[in-house]
């Protein structure tokens, strides 16, 4: 069975680096998924809200009837693959007949703004747009579906995460490396207090960090010390003799 010396200098160590090192990984791909959707989210509203300008740019310089107008826009908005609602003069102009009760609501409210409308699964990112022609208030939604754009960037999340969890790994790996080398004057240090106890040395002499170099100095003052006064006491014994 696996034991694990809470004690040890090198495992609490290694706990610390490693817990900062995954509180960072984690964060930083949270956040990641955050932006990625603001991100995608805004640029999609930003090209939104320019087609809208682009159609309804090309409603007020049709000078043919409304119907026929609408038709124009409606062609229009099957090419670029989007849904529509347009409401004008009491006409209501829809792409799909069955998000326009949906969407309906919408077209009350004031204010031109990026809107997220949810039905079930799927999410639909909608931009109202009010104008005016031929002296007639007019209101024009344009959506497209969100939600495949959201599974694309929920995969590519996952494929970051993956590779943030490799990265994680090699993080640990080499802080594991520098914990070991960093303790090296350590281990060192204990084999020449094993040669001191064996009577194999008489002083320390190792290259340590700054840190121990005052503990280095200790030990030494506290063997000389221990030398002189054997050599006071065999001194002592010899005049006795």
């Amino acid at each position: 069975m696996l034991h694990i010396d809470r004690r040890s200098l090198r495992i609490r160590l290694l706990a610390w680096l490693g817990g900062v090192a995954l509180l960072v990984v984690v964060t930083t791909w949270l956040l990641h998924g955050i932006f990625l959707q603001s991100l995608a989210r805004d640029f999609l509203g930003e090209r939104l809200q320019r087609e809208a300008n682009h159609a309804v740019a090309q409603l007020e310089q049709d000078q043919t009837a409304v119907p026929i107008a609408l038709d124009s826009v409606s062609q229009g908005y099957q090419v670029f693959h989007h849904l529509y609602v347009l409401r004008f003069n009491g006409l209501v102009s829809a792409s799909d007949p069955q998000w326009q009760q949906q969407l309906a609501p919408l077209l009350d409210e004031s204010g031109d703004a990026l809107i997220d409308v949810n039905r079930g699964t799927q999410h639909m990112l909608v931009y109202r747009r009010h104008f005016e022609w031929q002296g007639t208030q007019g209101v024009l939604l344009v959506g497209e579906d969100f939600s495949q754009v959201e599974a694309g960037l929920a995969t590519l999340h996952w494929w970051v995460g993956g590779i943030a969890a490799v990265l994680l790994g090699m993080l640990i790996m080499l802080n594991m490396l520098a914990v070991n080398r960093g303790l090296i004057p350590l281990w060192q240090l204990r084999q020449q207090l094993e040669g001191l106890r064996s009577g194999k040395r008489d002083r320390l002499s190792l290259v340590t960090p700054s840190e121990l170099d005052e503990l280095v100095d200790q030990l030494n003052w506290f063997m000389d010390d221990i030398d002189l006064r054997l050599k006071r006491s065999r001194e002592s014994v010899a005049n006795l003799s």
